[in-house]
């Protein structure tokens, strides 16, 4: 919780020039991932600063992280341009150039997100319509704690 409370600080001058309203939640309990902390930071940072491009003035992004089952998932979604539904596979290939009829930019930032997620082990995937505004998830693996071995390093939404 606190990496993705981390990531929204970050970006707080951009969220507070476009006069957006971003809130972060989740339980209150530490979710564990293992992982490599400033790849999954930069990860949660394309999806936080992809929001924060796409939603026009006094719109609001949602930043959840959650658990469900085995795995640990943060969510964010904005109520932004939104997007095509036969582009969200595209959108995570590396060069494709999607929006505003082709006019948009270049996309390798979320290319390069989807790579760090697999490589963790984990998928990441989006939803949206136009004008509708858009939802990406990241789901990663939670380990099952160990008996009688302490656990590996963890990357926890509780460190920032």
């Amino acid at each position: 919780m606190a990496l993705a409370r981390s990531v929204a600080a970050e970006e707080a001058d951009r969220v507070r020039d476009g006069r957006l309203t971003v809130t972060v939640d989740g339980p209150p309990q530490p979710l564990f991932v293992t992982g490599i902390e400033s790849a999954l930071r930069r990860a949660v940072g394309e999806l936080l600063a992809n929001a924060i491009s796409h939603t026009p003035q006094g719109g609001r992004i949602r930043v959840s992280v959650t658990r469900s089952g085995r795995e640990a998932e943060l969510t964010v979604a904005d109520t932004g341009s939104g997007l095509d539904p036969a582009e969200a596979d595209r959108l995570f290939e590396r060069f494709h150039r999607g929006g505003n009829g082709g006019d948009g930019r270049y996309g390798l930032g979320l290319a390069l997100l989807r790579e760090v997620v697999t490589g963790h082990g984990g998928t990441v995937g989006v939803t949206g319509r136009p004008g509708r505004g858009a939802r990406f998830t990241i789901r990663l693996p939670c380990p099952p704690p160990r008996p009688g071995r302490p656990p590996a390093p963890p990357v926890t939404a509780d460190r920032g």
